[in-house]
């Protein structure tokens, strides 16, 4: 007996299992909870519990990987993300938390829903503005941290000039 697969969005059945869905849209009118979907998608889906949030590394690559541990992780808090010729010069931090990249006109909206669902608002943190923490070390720190695509490009452009590298991240 053959297993059989049924997928709702395209009204059909099959013996071959569905791939991993790696995303998806979100698109309903406004005042339906798409804010408290992904709240609650972003804490069902906690990052690896290793290494601690603000953990500062030199440098990472991926080693030897160490199958004892989960998620990705190798020991010493290494990952397999690239690194850059000035990432050792940088620094890295590695952070469990979540960025969302909105409009400008979200960024207040997303903070107050967040921080009215949450048990900790403590760790909501909205990063645009002139006056946003720029300390890399304190951001890692949020579980969700609020930002716009302008403030993102203007982060990146300023941090690319100021490297002496012509490839930058």
């Amino acid at each position: 007996s053959k297993d059989v697969y049924f997928s709702p969005a395209l009204d059909m059945f099959s013996h071959h299992a569905p791939e991993k869905v790696r995303g998806g849209i979100l698109a309903e009118e406004m005042g339906l909870g798409k804010t408290v979907i992904s709240l609650a998608l972003v804490l069902l889906n906690p990052a690896p519990p290793a290494p601690e949030s603000g953990t500062k590394v030199a440098s990472f690559d991926l080693g030897k990987p160490d199958t004892s541990m989960q998620n990705g992780w190798t020991k010493g808090g290494k990952t397999g993300r690239p690194t850059s010729e000035n990432s050792a010069s940088r620094g890295s931090i590695f952070s469990r938390g979540t960025l969302v990249v909105c409009n400008v006109s979200l960024v207040g909206q997303w903070t107050d829903e967040a921080k009215s669902k949450l048990k900790d608002p403590g760790l909501i943190c909205s990063y645009h503005g002139t006056n946003r923490e720029k300390n890399a070390t304190i951001l890692a720190k949020n579980a969700i941290v609020v930002t716009t695509y302008a403030t993102l490009a203007s982060d990146a452009f300023y941090h690319k000039n100021k490297s002496n590298s012509t490839r930058y991240c």
